[in-house]
C-alpha cells in the first residue's frame, strides 16, 4: 500500500504522512524517545524506579503545559505531587 501511494500512475492516491504537522513529529519524536530512555532506565535499575521515572515525566509535562498552554493546575496535580515526593523520600531513606 505505501509503494501504492508513491507512484505516479498509481489511482491509488493516499498519502499515509497527509496533515502531519510540525507539532505531530514532535509528539512523535518525544514518544520515541520516552521509549528510549525507558529502555535505559529498564536495563540499569529496577521496575519500582520505572514507575517514579513515569510519575516525574507526567509531573514535568503538566507543568511545561502551564508554560506553553497556559493551563491551569487544579488541586488534583498538586495532591499528585505531594504524594510522589513523599514515596520518593520514603523509598530513598
Amino acid at each position: 500500500i505505501t509503494v501504492a501511494t508513491y507512484l505516479p500512475g498509481s489511482s491509488y492516491s493516499f498519502n499515509l504522512l497527509h496533515g502531519f504537522t510540525i507539532y505531530t513529529w514532535i509528539i512523535i519524536l518525544t514518544q520515541a524517545l520516552s521509549g528510549i530512555f525507558m529502555s535505559i532506565v529498564i536495563k540499569h535499575s529496577s521496575n519500582i524506579i520505572r514507575l517514579f521515572v513515569i510519575s516525574f515525566s507526567l509531573i514535568v509535562t503538566a507543568v511545561l503545559s502551564v508554560f506553553i498552554f497556559n493551563i491551569h493546575l487544579n488541586i488534583y496535580f498538586f495532591i499528585t505531587f505531594v504524594t510522589m515526593m513523599c514515596a520518593l523520600s520514603v523509598y530513598y531513606s
